[in-house]
């Protein structure tokens, strides 16, 4: 038989490489979100709302229409280096588990 299948089906099936695999995908996903904190936010608001006012000089009711719509940008500028330091920190975990996952 050959020796490299036999390594690769060894790879591929051991539980201990598996679960290192997993709990690196995890970091790796975990690193993406700490990074995804210094990045900008966008909110898009809207409403619209129909109402009759009750009449207060006349006496016909006023018809009141109004519509709005919204959009919110947010970038943190000042963090005190602590959105770097969790980046940093994420990038070092991710090492680890990809220390780990050539140790397994």
């Amino acid at each position: 038989a050959d020796v490299s299948s036999w390594v690769e089906s060894g790879l591929e099936k051991y539980a201990g490489i598996r679960m290192a695999i997993a709990q690196k995908e995890g970091v790796r996903l975990q690193r993406n979100a700490t990074r995804s904190n210094r990045l900008p936010t966008v909110d898009l608001s809207a409403s619209y709302t129909i109402s009759d006012v009750a009449p207060t000089y006349t006496t016909d009711p006023t018809d009141s229409t109004v519509g709005t719509i919204g959009l919110t940008v947010s970038m943190p500028l000042f963090t005190g280096g602590s959105l770097y330091a969790q980046s940093k920190q994420s990038a070092s975990n991710l090492a680890t588990a990809d220390y780990q996952l050539e140790q397994q």
